[in-house]
């Protein structure tokens, strides 16, 4: 995927030194990778958390997983 963007953040030697050292101990070979996994991570931890619950709720693998195949509401409510 070709990059044409470039986000531009402001942090403390401080902060510089934190986010660096977490880099280095996850193994990233550079900083950008890095931040760029982490600023998009938040979306990836929220469909895990939304599937979690969807399975616990449905008791099956949530819809995306089963290829859309369609359920009818009333699979869910009890007579």
């Amino acid at each position: 995927m070709t990059k044409i963007k470039s986000l531009v953040v402001r942090v403390t030697n401080t902060q510089h030194e934190i986010v660096k050292n977490n880099a280095q101990i996850n193994g990233y070979k550079t900083l950008a990778n890095y931040v760029r996994t982490k600023a998009l991570e938040s979306d990836r931890n929220y469909e895990r958390k939304i599937d979690e619950i969807y399975n616990k709720i449905v008791g099956t693998e949530p819809m995306k997983k089963r290829k859309w195949k369609y359920v009818p509401l009333t699979d869910f409510i009890e007579n």
